[in-house]
């Protein structure tokens, strides 16, 4: 079992809260899904990919929970195809993590209200701020999604909605040099 790096250590004993935390470094800590980041780590080594966050890693892994049931992708052309018929979403979404995870879950039939989305790496432009992930949770219905990333706050947030303030970081512009 290969490790996961970036997360910390579970809330208090008893608490059954998941959260985040301020480490002495000011750097966000996501706590609480250390299971789930593992469970993405051994996917990661099921698949053949390199460790989250090592110097081979240009991957990123995903895991979309509906309840009891999983759903996991990776990143990578191939599937771009399949996710686009099944979903409004735009061509980038269409290749990452995130939107296989979700082809997953939606070709398995599931239905539901409420799902939390995590991956190994913080959500890119296209899936985060251009709104990929919400497009893919509003066509499944969900109306209560947590998206979950290492040294991140949880965002939680209704995809039915556009959220006001967009609750993931802008992109920053690309410097030309």
């Amino acid at each position: 079992m290969l490790p996961f790096v970036g997360y910390v250590s579970t809330p208090p004993e008893g608490s059954g809260q998941e959260s985040s935390v301020v480490d002495s470094k000011n750097q966000v800590k996501t706590v609480g899904y250390e299971k789930d980041f593992q469970d993405l780590a051994d996917y990661r080594q099921s698949q053949g990919m390199p460790v989250a966050g090592s110097v081979d890693d240009k991957h990123t892994a995903a895991k979309l929970i509906f309840g009891d049931n999983e759903y996991y992708g990776h990143n990578g052309h191939g599937m771009q195809d399949e996710v686009k018929g099944a979903f409004s979403v735009n061509a980038q979404t269409a290749t990452h993590a995130e939107g296989l995870a979700f082809y997953n879950a939606k070709t398995s039939g599931v239905e539901g209200t409420s799902a939390t989305l995590i991956t190994d790496r913080p959500a890119c432009a296209s899936c985060g701020y251009y709104g990929g992930i919400r497009s893919m949770a509003k066509d499944m219905g969900i109306n209560d999604l947590t998206v979950v990333s290492p040294n991140n706050a949880p965002i939680t947030f209704n995809p039915q909605v556009k959220p006001i303030p967009n609750p993931f970081p802008k992109p920053v512009p690309k410097t030309i040099r």
